[in-house]
């Protein structure tokens, strides 16, 4: 009997396991299809390195940074560069500096001058109720050019997502905790100012994303590749897991796989927790990447990347990250290599292009931005994840809090980014809070 089963090796579940494993646990990992990693997978093109999901993580989260020091990876993080770390936002037909201080905010020319004053209202504007979705807190405390400006463009970065339709208290929780606790956003500023924490750094490691996927599969003692879960159930000898070509019985089982296998997975023993999960929305995403020489364009792709406000359309493009100057690394010898996203909830049409119609589109995203390009690109690629990102929609927190129903019984817990954070760093949280969760279950013999 195996004591612990996970099942699904995306970085959710490799990362619960290897928690387990460290803490003295016989742990066996189950995955349905033939790679591990899920969608944290980084393509090799010559000498260029594109990834296909997530292209790092903040260095803000404990266990993120403690993963990384137990698998020896410390001395290959590469941290983004801060040599050309402008972010622009595409709106008006032309690019605008994202105002990362209040001064600069003043300056821009993103929001016109009456919005500016609008956001002052911040000030006295009482504090807001449960279950508001992002859009309507940032309308309330700083107006609607803030949302199509600012907040849009940042969500539609991080969740392909739409303000108006996703939940701030489970998409940004720190927000809505700011407001409980200072009921200002500008005074909640103001005392963060004061001693507040850093905001993280992104970072990856030498040879993309995947390479914590490739260490996490090194020091894993047990981890079945192609070996899909067709059921579960509970008994007296513990968890029950049945295989296409047999069974296994575990004391306890992580589930890591996404909301509707794992949906599926409990439906017969639990059957208001997996409403809970189907109830979960994902976002289809395409990622494109190009290189071209250096000089193709107009203008030069400088800075981490631009992004659409929200009450403009860039060719189905959500955002334009600009890889060789994050990562210099990935990039060819004297190539431009450019990451676009697009797709998501925004625009999810994209998804059912045609490869030609997505290259066509990313292309005149590209010019739109960049202008006229003058030379061929060297390399083009089309990277489909027809579920890519999971929406934390309005009443996402009273889905989670009904999947988590589960977790009563003894010896199960659920883990992944459909859950509560979509980042890597936040799937590496979820994953040691549930390695301790399981140890009531797991005491010495």
């Amino acid at each position: 009997m195996a004591r612990v089963a996970v099942v699904g090796a995306g970085i959710s579940g490799l990362s619960t396991a290897f928690f387990l494993q460290q803490q003295g646990h016989e742990v066996v990992v189950l995955e349905a299809a033939a790679r591990p990693g899920g969608k944290m997978q980084t393509l090799a093109v010559g000498d260029r390195l594109i990834d296909e999901g997530p292209n790092g993580w903040l260095d803000s989260e404990p266990a993120m940074q403690g993963l990384l020091s137990a698998l020896g990876l410390d001395d290959e993080i590469r941290p983004a560069s801060d040599t050309r770390n402008t972010r622009w936002i595409f709106a008006d037909e032309q690019l605008h500096e994202v105002p990362m201080s209040p001064p600069k905010l003043l300056k821009s020319r993103l929001i016109p001058w009456r919005a500016k004053l609008r956001m002052v209202l911040d000030l006295v504007m009482p504090r807001g109720r449960d279950g508001e979705s992002i859009a309507s807190f940032v309308r309330r405390r700083l107006g609607a050019w803030f949302v199509r400006r600012m907040v849009g463009p940042m969500v539609a970065g991080i969740y392909a997502g739409s303000p108006e339709q996703l939940e701030l208290k489970a998409a940004f929780p720190k927000m809505a905790e700011l407001e409980a606790e200072h009921r200002s956003l500008f005074l909640a500023m103001m005392a963060r100012r004061r001693g507040g924490a850093p905001p993280g750094h992104l970072q990856t490691l030498r040879g993309g994303a995947v390479r914590l996927v490739e260490r996490l599969m090194e020091v894993l003692d047990d981890v079945r590749l192609s070996t899909p879960v067709t059921g579960l159930s509970r008994s007296e000898e513990g968890w029950n897991l049945e295989l296409q070509d047999g069974g296994l019985t575990a004391e306890a089982v992580v589930l890591a796989t996404p909301a509707p296998a794992m949906a599926r997975l409990i439906a017969p023993f639990a059957p208001e927790s997996a409403e809970g999960l189907q109830a979960i929305p994902y976002a289809p995403v395409v990622v494109v990447g190009t290189s071209a020489p250096v000089g193709s364009w107009e203008r030069p792709a400088e800075g981490f990347g631009v992004l659409k406000a929200s009450d403009q359309d860039l060719e189905g493009a959500l955002g334009i990250l600009f890889t060789h100057c994050s990562y210099p690394e990935q990039a060819g010898e004297g190539e431009v290599l450019l990451r676009t996203v697009m797709g998501g909830a925004v625009h999810p049409e994209v998804g059912t292009w045609t490869e030609q119609q997505i290259l066509a589109a990313a292309r005149r995203a590209h010019e739109r931005v960049l202008g006229h390009m003058k030379n061929p690109p060297t390399a083009e690629v089309v990277i489909r994840h027809p579920h890519g990102i999971p929406q934390y929609t309005l009443g996402h927190s009273a889905r989670v809090a009904l999947a988590r129903r589960v977790e009563q019984l003894p010896g199960i817990v659920l883990v992944g980014n459909h859950l509560q954070g979509i980042g890597v760093k936040d799937c590496v949280r979820q994953a040691r809070e549930a390695a301790d969760k399981l140890q009531p279950w797991l005491q010495p013999k």
